[in-house]
């Protein structure tokens, strides 16, 4: 189950906000399992500012870190807010080392 649902879409900003979001989780979900695993060794988080078609700022920030242990699957996390909102939106995946992408659940292995 993810630990951060997506939250509805209720406002026409929500819907932008969370195109902005996809739209930058989409470049982390294009990078191979080993680039993902050096940014959660040192579960770095990385900010990025980011206008959308209607003018609103938004400031996406995404962390890599490890799932459950050193190794395993990588969780990366994106949120998007802006300055007013500080509740904001989120997402995320966990990457396996094999290169299977999962929307929730984990990789660990008992």
């Amino acid at each position: 189950m993810s630990r951060h649902p997506p939250a509805p879409d209720h406002k026409p900003e929500d819907i932008e906000a969370r195109a902005l979001l996809t739209a930058t989780l989409a470049r982390y979900r294009a990078l191979p399992y080993h680039e993902l695993s050096e940014r959660a060794q040192f579960t770095r988080v990385e900010t990025f500012d980011q206008q959308a078609a209607n003018g609103e700022r938004y400031t996406v920030e995404v962390v890599c870190m490890w799932d459950d242990r050193p190794w395993q699957g990588v969780l990366v996390i994106g949120f998007i807010f802006t300055r007013e909102d500080s509740d904001g939106l989120s997402d995320e995946f966990v990457v396996c080392p094999e290169g299977e992408h999962r929307s929730n659940g984990t990789c660990a292995r008992p």
